[in-house]
């Protein structure tokens, strides 16, 4: 991971004084937008390498050709962020218990 001298760490504490910046609550136009951009994305290749290459201003974007002759070849990823697994895990382990405290009860005349 990151070694702890090359950490940087903040600290606040509600004791603590904080210095406001009323100027970032702000929307400031930026006359150089596009120029300031392509310096971010300069600076960004250069940084990253050529993993995030910036796509060429010729090509399309879009889907490629094949997409449409292969829709199997793309599947997307779903994650099921429900819990029903663990539900019904709980649910097993509730009625397995609730199970075996009847047959005990039975077993044992109560």
């Amino acid at each position: 991971m990151v070694e702890s001298d090359d950490q940087i760490t903040h600290e606040a504490s509600l004791n603590d004084t904080v210095e406001v910046q009323q100027n970032l609550d702000w929307f400031t136009y930026d006359p150089d937008y596009l120029q300031n951009e392509a310096e971010y994305d300069a600076i960004k290749q250069e940084i990253l390498g050529d993993e995030e290459a910036a796509p060429a201003e010729d090509e399309e974007e879009g889907p490629p050709e094949d997409a449409e002759e292969e829709p199997e070849a793309q599947q997307q990823l779903i994650i099921d962020q429900t819990d029903i697994d663990t539900q019904n895990l709980k649910r097993v382990i509730y009625l397995t218990i609730m199970s075996v405290c009847t047959m005990r009860s039975k077993a044992l005349g109560y």
